[in-house]
């Protein structure tokens, strides 16, 4: 019984540690993204814009990255506890790795086309 038990506390352990990595990564994404937008408007140097927009590229693509191992154990979780609280981790992880995605694109995108393709 005992083995049983720390099994399945290492899986939630593990999913939120995942889960907390995630938001914080999403969060720090779109305040990159904000600081883009912002820099854009009061007019930084091309070079300061280069940097963020790389960091954000990064930052986003290590986002995907952490959402994706955290959806098996989420989903496992939802199914096995049948508690709300592991299916709102999972829906607000799936958020996660849509925004994620949007702002991976978009910011290779800006970087293609500022180098000139």
């Amino acid at each position: 019984m005992k083995p049983r038990e720390s099994g399945k506390n290492r899986k939630t352990l593990t999913a939120r540690f995942l889960y907390r990595a995630v938001l914080s990564l999403t969060v720090f994404s779109v305040g990159l993204t904000i600081f883009f937008f912002f820099g854009n408007i009061q007019q930084f140097l091309d070079s300061t814009q280069i940097l963020i927009i790389t960091i954000l590229s990064f930052s986003a693509g290590a986002t995907v990255l952490a959402v994706l191992p955290l959806l098996i154990p989420e989903i496992i979780l939802a199914i096995t506890q049948r508690r709300k609280k592991f299916v709102h981790f999972l829906v607000i992880s799936l958020i996660c790795l849509g925004i994620s995605l949007i702002l991976a694109v978009m910011s290779q995108a800006i970087l293609i086309l500022s180098r000139g393709m």
